[in-house]
């Protein structure tokens, strides 16, 4: 078997393995919620979508401002339904897929290859850091009891490093791409631009505490809570190699870590409701871009008779 084929079935047995584990300890533990208030609230599932939807239409803009912080203008139906149709990709086996979609349409819409994959390459750092700024802030009072205050200082200022034009040089230089130089930019508009994804995140994390609180009521305390273990677990799964997409990873992480304030069942229950919001979320949001582009199509104007 070839080594991409061992890696592929790898993949799939481990996100499987994790997904049978979560759905085994969900049926050993369901007589814990017997008494426990569970009912489906669809005004706020409604709004959780609505929200989510909010949220991934920043994240496109935020990628559109990285390629324009590049030195390339992106119009914003064509960069939003790039974006979008990479999101329905990731889920094939290699992540590398929803990557080389993105590139494919920056280079039909005249950008360079290289300008495409810095843009991209932006985009990872600055949503994971992004996401991982969030997380810690919303649930500080927590993470603060297991590592101070004088480690996560160092170590967001050590990772704000990594946007700045001649690290980026110097990594792109390691992974052999020399050929992408970083143009003059302003390291305060990236900074800017760190700041609307940490904003851009926000909408997702109520969105998802909105998804929970319609399975079953929480208290609005634990909302920055609940949020905080979205967008956290969002980021254990960006950074599994192993695992399209997250599956399995982001399920886990979020139901150990709502088992700390919900029974481990409902905890389990939301962790699936989650990927399946999301996929609504990546869907509906990519049908309306589609279908934006293409009745945006402009007509040819009619022609004028000459008298």
């Amino acid at each position: 078997m070839k080594p991409n084929k061992w890696k592929l079935a790898l993949n799939i047995i481990i996100s499987l393995a994790i997904i049978s584990f979560l759905v085994q300890r969900l049926i050993k533990s369901y007589s814990q919620i017997s008494d426990y208030p569970v009912s489906i609230n669809y005004a706020f599932l409604f709004i959780a979508v609505i929200l989510g939807i909010v949220g991934f239409t920043m994240f496109g803009i935020s990628w559109i401002g990285a390629v324009s912080i590049c030195g390339n203008k992106l119009e914003l139906k064509q960069g939003m339904l790039s974006w979008f149709r990479s999101q329905m990709i990731k889920y094939l086996p290699g992540t590398i897929w929803m990557f080389i979609s993105r590139v494919y349409d920056c280079q039909k819409c005249g950008i360079e290859k290289k300008t495409a994959i810095l843009s991209i390459y932006m985009e990872c750092i600055l949503l994971g850091l992004s996401a991982l700024i969030l997380s810690i802030a919303l649930n500080y009072r927590i993470i603060g009891q297991y590592v101070p205050v004088a480690v996560l200082i160092p170590i967001f200022m050590a990772s704000l490093l990594l946007i700045h034009p001649a690290v980026l040089n110097k990594i792109l230089s390691i992974f052999k791409k020399k050929g992408i130089q970083i143009k003059t930019y302003s390291y305060r508009r990236l900074l800017g631009l760190l700041i609307f994804y940490i904003i851009s995140w926000a909408p997702l994390g109520m969105g998802f505490a909105l998804l929970v609180n319609s399975i079953t009521p929480i208290p609005f305390s634990d909302y920055p809570y609940v949020a905080g273990a979205f967008i956290l677990s969002w980021v254990l799964g960006f950074i599994s190699i192993f695992s399209p997409g997250g599956i399995g990873v982001r399920e886990g992480a979020i139901a150990i870590i709502l088992a700390q304030i919900l029974p481990e069942p409902i905890a389990i229950i939301a962790a699936f409701g989650s990927r399946i919001w999301w996929i609504i979320i990546e869907v509906s949001s990519f049908i309306f871009w589609y279908l934006f582009n293409k009745l945006s199509v402009s007509k040819p104007e009619p022609e004028t008779r000459q008298v």
